[in-house]
């Protein structure tokens, strides 16, 4: 079973996607089989993992999708984006996009993702989907990192479900502090009914040598 690490805070702007993405790159470099999952509309994580050009591409796969599964055209047909993560049953079989970086794959969200977006419209219940979705492909893969967008909403809920291990970023000020408690008030409600989530610890991220004294 592949190991599954989120890197949350509900505050934005400290650095969650861009440590996901180092803790996705080095894991790769150290020759682990890695599936990074996107689940924050802004698409940051996918963009660069993939670049535009291919997130073009699995657009138009996805568009072709329902049109293809209505006309019985089951043979090759795939599940690419990780919107489909919320639904109670995927359309079709899951298969992530493959990067540049050997044994590295990414079930991506689009740049500015509506259709990801419009997820937190649905129950909260929905957030156990995901985790269940994933377990599906999870014996491919040692590590599993999924980013997750900074509000408390169903999406972030379904990131830190799917993970079993929780390491919280923080930058040394007022507002990222505050986004740490609301956390840890977040992953208490989870466990008290019966979520396992493992805290791994909290991370200090951007900070300036010139405020640590000697």
């Amino acid at each position: 079973m592949a190991m599954y690490l989120s890197l949350p805070n509900q505050k934005g702007g400290v650095g969650k996607t861009t440590l996901s993405l180092h803790l996705a790159w080095r894991c790769q470099e150290l020759g682990l089989r890695v599936l990074a999952v996107d689940l924050d509309p802004q698409g940051n994580f996918s963009e660069s993992l993939l670049g535009v050009d291919s997130l073009d591409m699995v657009e138009v796969e996805d568009n072709a999708l329902y049109e293809k599964l209505d006309q019985q055209q089951k043979e090759g047909v795939f599940c690419r984006r990780s919107y489909h993560l919320l639904n109670s049953e995927l359309p079709a079989p899951l298969k992530p996009v493959p990067t540049n970086y050997p044994g590295l794959d990414v079930i991506p969200s689009l740049i500015t993702d509506s259709s990801l977006q419009a997820v937190n419209k649905q129950p909260v219940d929905d957030a156990i989907y995901p985790k269940i979705h994933l377990q599906s492909i999870d014996h491919d893969y040692d590590v599993v990192v999924i980013d997750v967008p900074p509000q408390k909403d169903t999406l972030q809920l379904a990131g830190v479900i799917a993970s079993r291990k929780i390491v919280l970023p923080v930058v040394m000020s007022a507002y990222p502090m505050r986004g740490i408690r609301a956390m840890m008030d977040t992953i208490k409600e989870l466990k008290a009914i019966g979520v396992k989530v493992d805290l791994v610890g909290v991370l200090v991220n951007i900070y300036s040598l010139s405020l640590i004294h000697i």
